[in-house]
């Protein structure tokens, strides 16, 4: 929660926001399913993350875009899940492209 403190005499406002940095998690896997190889290859390629990386959830949701952009076979179908781990600091990303039921 940001500390708001006033001068009136001046007309400010100033806030103090005390701001922790938290764990930084690498990418440890990226794995696609649901797709052959050769489209595969294509999205991991269309990815802004890769395997080592630091985990960015905005370069996640950028890369998430981008493929719906040049994939649109994949709209309906896609659906990821982030495993998280804290002890080790990783994170697997899981984008499954399996038919739409």
């Amino acid at each position: 929660m940001p500390v708001t403190t006033f001068d009136e005499e001046k007309k400010l406002a100033y806030l103090q926001i005390d701001i922790d940095e938290g764990k930084l998690f690498y990418v440890a896997e990226v794995r696609i399913a649901g797709v052959d190889e050769a489209t595969r290859q294509k999205l991991s390629r269309e990815l802004a993350i890769k395997s080592g990386d630091i985990y960015n959830g905005r370069l996640f949701q950028l890369s998430r875009e981008r493929i719906r952009t040049l994939f649109r076979m994949c709209e309906c179908n896609d659906s990821e899940k982030l495993r998280l781990d804290f002890k080790t600091g990783t994170v697997v990303v899981n984008l499954d492209f399996s038919p739409c039921s």
